[in-house]
């Protein structure tokens, strides 16, 4: 949950898949959200997933994050 006037109740997820060589990877999906989910100053296409890499900033709002990946 993020307490944000700009963020949507529904406005994005992040989703563990495997890739096409099965490596488990993340993609962030915009669901629909009313001012855009970021990545890297670019506003993602709504419904399209897109693949995150570690270091990719992801803004929602007026909330910024650095996606990371933790081997734990």
């Amino acid at each position: 949950m993020i307490e944000d006037t700009l963020c949507s109740r529904y406005h994005a997820q992040i989703l563990q898949q495997p890739d096409p060589q099965g490596t488990i990877r993340y993609q962030l999906i915009d669901i629909g959200s009313s001012n855009g989910t970021f990545v890297n100053g670019q506003k993602l296409v709504p419904h399209q997933p897109f693949w995150l890499t570690p270091g990719n900033v992801i803004r929602i709002g007026n909330q910024e994050w650095a996606f990371e990946v933790s081997n734990c």
